[in-house]
Formats: C-alpha cells, sequence, structure tokens
C-alpha cells in the first residue's frame, strides 16, 4: 500500500466513525422519545382492563327475574 492509500484509509475510518457517532446520538434521541409513548400505551392500557366489567354469571334479560329460563327436560 502506499502512502495517500493509507493515508485516504484513515480519513474514510475517521469519516465513518463520526457519522456513526451522529447516528447512535440519533438512535438514542428516537428511543428516548418513545419511552413516554410506551408509557401512555401501558396506563391506557391498565385503565381499560381496570375498566371492564367482570362477568360472574348469566345476568337477568328484560323481563326475567333470576336469569335466563332453565333448559327443560325433554320426557321418553
Amino acid at each position: 500500500m502506499t502512502v495517500s492509500s493509507v493515508l485516504a484509509l484513515i480519513g474514510s475510518i475517521v469519516v465513518i466513525l463520526g457519522a456513526s457517532a451522529h447516528v447512535l446520538g440519533a438512535f438514542a434521541g428516537l428511543l428516548r422519545a418513545c419511552v413516554p409513548i410506551i408509557r401512555a400505551v401501558r396506563e391506557l392500557r391498565t385503565e381499560a382492563t381496570a375498566a371492564e366489567p367482570r362477568a360472574a354469571g348469566p345476568q337477568a334479560g328484560p323481563g326475567e327475574v333470576d336469569g335466563p329460563p332453565a333448559a327443560v327436560a325433554e320426557s321418553e
């Protein structure tokens, strides 16, 4: 390798390392910006699951007193 080739290689490495530092910094900034969004989604999911009513069993429909009518056994 000639001296100019070595200097070109060193210059290329310096440029690539400098650019990678900017790319890593931008990626870290993007991740930091996503943290509040992730927290908000987690809080929304927690509130949505807490607001859902839990079904304890059959509930009385309109015009019914104790719930849906029981199945009538067929006589043989």
